[in-house]
């Protein structure tokens, strides 16, 4: 299992790999970079979270699509690349953990994080962050590799840890990745979720083992198990019937 990596590895593997100095086309993660612009709406703006030296971005402007691109990265050395790369776009260096946190709530319509979850320890903190209901397409990885705090084994283990936060309409395997496209929930919805999943939201999950519930293993499972959980749970009863009185 790789592990958590400062700026500065990142800043030398950018320099040293010939294979971020590819066009996006020819680049190793091509196919994977086509199948998520295809889930990105034409006209979106777009937060691209890791945008690394701007491959993604690249497709977009090649594509000649009618929104706007924002790429922050906390690499110099990435963000230099993506400005090199693709003049019409915008690329800010910043860390969203830290002094780049406002732009996660800045006026984009869809929020692109393409194998980027893996490399932070706080995925499922990082999504809560999001604004309810912008449209989210993300990438992960199904292998281990030096900067991967985890990866997956299958589609399934993706959904169960991520349902907690996106409402998944689309979960699959491109390659050697697995490709997801959907919305951030609502603050109620994560509400809810934590109040029928709390010991799988407070411990902390690690590599790709996803939450244990068997609801979170069905992309509306949860849904069930709350309206289930009204019925068996006096408290919850009680109050939803004092709200139906009013």
């Amino acid at each position: 299992m790789g592990k958590l990596r400062p700026r500065e590895w990142y800043d030398a593997a950018y320099t040293q790999s010939a294979s971020y100095r590819l066009p996006a086309d020819e680049a190793p993660w091509g196919p994977l970079w086509r199948a998520a612009l295809s889930r990105i709406p034409a006209d979106a703006r777009v937060l691209d979270l890791g945008c690394g030296p701007g491959h993604l971005a690249e497709l977009w402007a090649a594509a000649g699509r009618a929104g706007t691109w924002c790429g922050v990265d906390f690499s110099e050395v990435a963000i230099a690349a993506a400005r090199r790369r693709v003049a019409n776009a915008t690329f800010v260096c910043a860390d969203v953990f830290s002094d780049g946190a406002e732009l996660l709530t800045g006026d984009f319509t869809c929020v692109v994080a393409t194998e980027v979850l893996e490399h932070v320890e706080d995925d499922l903190g990082l999504l809560a962050r999001l604004p309810a209901s912008r449209r989210v397409v993300m990438t992960l990885p199904s292998k281990d590799s030096a900067g991967h705090v985890r990866h997956f084994d299958s589609v399934a283990l993706v959904r169960a840890r991520y349902e907690r936060a996106i409402e998944i309409e689309e979960a699959v395997r491109v390659g050697q990745w697995f490709l997801v496209a959907g919305r951030i929930r609502s603050g109620t919805e994560l509400l809810l979720w934590r109040a029928l999943h709390r010991s799988n939201w407070t411990k902390p999950l690690r590599g790709g083992v996803g939450a244990r519930s068997p609801a979170a293993r069905t992309p509306l499972g949860w849904r069930a198990s709350f309206r289930a959980s009204v019925v068996r749970t006096p408290s919850i009863s009680r109050r939803a019937s004092r709200g139906r009185r009013r």
